[in-house]
């Protein structure tokens, strides 16, 4: 059993409530949209207790806690590629396929691609032609 657990912040500009609405109902159907996924479990963080935590190298802030079951980390690992392949190829207005955690994309793309990766805070550096 391989679980992938993600710590949640919402945007600064956004109340509590609207960021655990849009987790519960936008959020949870992109999840489990994943393929493979076995289980999904959203953890909202209520007490606020707990949400100053105090490190020595300063206070965090959580919002809420996902978890993500699969069968193994090569099953994870399928599904978060087949979800960036999917919208890569959205963007693009193209077709692609992704296979063994390697995304294609049909046509000229390797500009947008690589914007759109950086803009998600991907290390990014082109490879060949």
């Amino acid at each position: 059993m391989q679980v992938r657990m993600g710590l949640l912040n919402k945007h600064e500009d956004w109340s509590l409530e609207q960021f655990r609405s849009y987790w519960r109902e936008q959020h949870s159907r992109l999840a489990c949209q994943l393929t493979g996924l076995l289980a999904y479990q959203q953890n909202h963080v209520t007490d606020t207790a707990q949400r100053g935590i105090s490190y020595k190298r300063g206070p965090e802030s959580v919002d809420g806690i996902s978890q993500l079951w699969f069968d193994d980390a090569e099953r994870m690992d399928d599904a978060f590629s087949e979800a960036l392949g999917k919208q890569l190829k959205t963007a693009c207005g193209s077709g692609g396929t992704v296979k063994d955690g390697v995304i294609e994309v049909q046509g000229d793309h390797c500009e947008r691609v690589m914007a759109m990766l950086q803009a998600q805070g991907r290390k990014v550096k082109r490879a060949g032609g």
